[in-house]
Parts: C-alpha cells; structure tokens; sequence
C-alpha cells in the first residue's frame, strides 16, 4: 500500500504558514512505513503521515503540514493551484470575452468536465 514511499527515502514536507507569512519547507527521512502511516523523526520527536494522501497527523486536530515525494512536486502543486485561481477570476465576468467563439467555450467545458455543453444552435437564440 505504502507504493511510493520507502524507509530511507527523504519526504519533502511543508508546514503550514508560520508567523512570517511563508511555508516552513523541510526534508526529512523515513523511518519506518505502515499499511497506512510514514513515519519520519522530527527533531527526536516521531510524527507520521497517510501514505496515500501525504497529510500529517493532526493527532485529533487539523493536519499540520503535507508531505511531498519531491520538493518538484509541491512547487508543481502550487503552481497548478495559483494557475486554477488565476483561471477562476478570467471566468467570474458575466459575459465571455469578445473574442472568444462558442466553439471554444465548448472545448474549454469539454476539458473541464469531460463532457460537451450541449446548448444548440436553437437554445442559444434570444
């Protein structure tokens, strides 16, 4: 179950904002491995994370931080989030861009959701 994970292998985690506004970025070391935790020693301090979703154990409250496989892919992560952000604002405007055609728009929703808008040319008249 443990799949990419292996005991040796360092684990990119990142912990949430700190006072300073910014992610605190930290290697560390797997010690052991579960059917369902990592384990990886913080500073004599034993703290695990779900080997399928790479959240660290809140210990009953929320998680404290996220481990990564690579540093390449949490800034991968971030950077598609910052990208679906920016993407969110461009659609909120409530008509489309006038240089856009339906075509597009449909190729765009069919990306998105796998499946076409469906509106016809009769449906689209006023």
């Amino acid at each position: 179950m443990s799949g990419k994970w292996k005991v040796g292998q360092k684990a990119f985690i990142v912990w949430p904002k700190t006072y300073s506004g910014k992610p605190r970025l930290e290697h560390f070391e797997i010690t052991k491995i579960g059917r369902k935790w990592a384990y990886f020693d913080n500073s004599g301090r034993e703290d695990r994370f779900d080997v399928l979703s790479g959240e660290i154990d809140g210990k009953g409250y929320c998680s404290p931080g996220h481990a990564y496989v690579s540093e390449l892919g949490y800034h991968d992560e971030v950077r598609m989030n910052q990208a679906w952000l920016k993407l969110g604002k461009a659609v909120r405007a409530y008509h489309p861009p006038e240089h856009l055609i339906y075509v597009q728009l449909d190729e765009f929703y069919t990306i998105l959701t796998g499946k076409p808008l469906g509106i016809s040319a009769q449906e689209g008249k006023t």
